[in-house]
């Protein structure tokens, strides 16, 4: 409410807009500084692991300043100092980098799944979509065999300088490259054809 005050006092033509409509303009006043960045400066929001996780709210959230994602794209790796970055990962971490995901945070990823256009979705989530339902390994050919995967792990071993952080999914590896294989087969095949 105190921002409300303070819009009033900056800006006197909004004395004519009706009071029960201040709250709700202050509040869309507050989301657009903080998504400016402007009072990301703050020492408490400077602590909390940036964007790391999906809000279970979704679009739907009104928590202002919410350090949370509210989509798949916006969902970062964490960019902390090496002795904090352990504990980030141990709290969960949604963006997919091969790490094995509790029950809660499939589920919710999901969700967002479902609700994503189909040409906004990260190439990290097909690929994980690939692992956990174990589809067509030719599906999406004009994909990377490992949904540059191995790419994402580089620049996050690069971030932190040394090892991953984290256990991979059980026969990740061994998945991705009976991938390569039959893309590469599928390819060899398609280029006979021709």
């Amino acid at each position: 409410m105190h921002f409300c005050i303070l819009i009033g006092m900056y800006f006197p033509e909004l004395a004519r807009i009706p009071i029960g409509f201040l709250p709700f303009l202050s509040q869309l006043l507050a989301r657009a500084c903080f998504r400016q960045n402007l009072w990301a400066m703050s020492p408490s929001y400077r602590s909390r692991p940036w964007r790391t996780t999906l809000c279970p709210y979704g679009s739907k959230c009104v928590s202002l300043g919410c350090p949370r994602a509210h989509s798949l794209a916006e969902l970062l790796p964490p960019d902390e100092a090496a002795e904090r970055l352990d504990a980030v990962w141990k709290e969960g971490v949604d963006r997919w980098f091969g790490q094995i995901l509790s029950q809660r945070q499939i589920e919710l990823l999901m969700s967002y799944y479902q609700v994503t256009p189909t040409h906004m979705v990260p190439l990290w989530m097909h690929g994980l979509l690939y692992v956990l339902r174990h589809q067509n390994y030719v599906e999406h050919l004009h994909f990377s065999w490992d949904y540059d995967l191995s790419s994402d792990l580089v620049s996050l071993q690069d971030r932190r300088s040394g090892p991953v952080p984290f256990v991979y999914m059980e026969s990740l590896w061994e998945d991705l490259e009976a991938r390569r294989r039959l893309l590469a087969r599928e390819q060899a095949e398609s280029t006979e054809t021709i």
